[in-house]
């Protein structure tokens, strides 16, 4: 509970809301379904796993500010309908992978307007699953979907070998599928 509101603390750091008492604040909370995206956020994937190691080794678990809550739903909702485990970054594993999810500025990779750092976007792939194959089924499976979502299928090269789902400007589709 406290770290719940040390979270909200600074997120809303000149809020009135902190003068009210702790029960009504919580239900306050709920009715914005705040608490239930920040409990949540861990369901399927860890702190770190959405973090570069930079962002990670400096806020620790309270790197989570810097992930949209909407993203998060959208990264679990995309997982459940994928039904296999998912891979952002593995550096805290000794992979290679750290700018997989929320990229934090200077940091060189990508677009630095881009949906990655406004912590909006993740880079997926899949020890099961093709990223080709991870695409057509959420294609086949849009109804699930909670929220539109923005798909990557090709850059200069051709196919994509990840799976970039973003919630960005999805045209009013389920499912967007765009080149970069």
């Amino acid at each position: 509970m406290k770290k719940i509101i040390q979270y909200l603390k600074e997120l809303y750091p000149n809020n009135i809301v902190f003068k009210r008492p702790i029960p009504s604040l919580i239900r306050e909370w709920c009715s914005h379904n705040l608490l239930y995206k920040i409990m949540q956020a861990n369901k399927y994937f860890q702190v770190k796993e959405l973090v570069s190691s930079k962002i990670y080794n400096q806020y620790g678990d309270d790197a989570i500010k810097f992930l949209d809550p909407k993203a998060l739903e959208a990264l679990e909702n995309v997982r459940e309908i994928l039904n296999v485990p998912l891979i952002c970054n593995n550096w805290y594993a000794g992979g290679s992978r750290n700018y997989s999810g929320y990229r934090e500025p200077g940091c060189g990779v990508g677009t630095p307007t881009g949906y990655h750092y406004k912590g909006q976007a993740f880079d997926l792939i899949s020890t099961k699953l093709t990223a080709k194959e991870m695409r057509e089924i959420l294609e086949n499976n849009q109804d699930k979907l909670k929220y539109p979502i923005r798909v990557e299928k090709w850059d200069n090269n051709g196919e994509i070998t990840w799976l970039h789902i973003d919630i960005g400007n999805t045209k009013g589709n389920k499912i967007y599928f765009f080149k970069a």
